[in-house]
């Protein structure tokens, strides 16, 4: 069995693309993309209310887990198993 993110137990495909998918080995990173579009929204004037619908939807947005291809392959995971998560 090759050692790639489609065979470890940590990997979790996107079912609307075959090939990518998430690294869950580790917790979520801080997506500097979301976070940077939300300082650009502020440095345009943009005020965001602790109550704002948007706000919460970005913020959640902030973190995600490395996306990789099916293919990739980190030296750190383990094989698949029939275990769920």
């Amino acid at each position: 069995m090759s050692k790639t993110c489609e065979t470890c137990k940590y990997w979790k495909s996107f079912e609307r693309k075959d090939n990518q998918g998430e690294c869950r080995l580790n917790p979520p990173n801080v997506d500097l993309q979301t976070v940077a579009m939300v300082i650009s929204d502020l440095s345009r004037g943009r005020e965001y209310d602790v109550d704002d619908e948007y706000m919460f939807m970005r913020s959640a947005m902030w973190w995600s887990f490395p996306i990789t291809e099916n293919t990739s392959w980190c030296g750190q995971g383990e094989a698949q198993t029939n275990v769920d998560f």
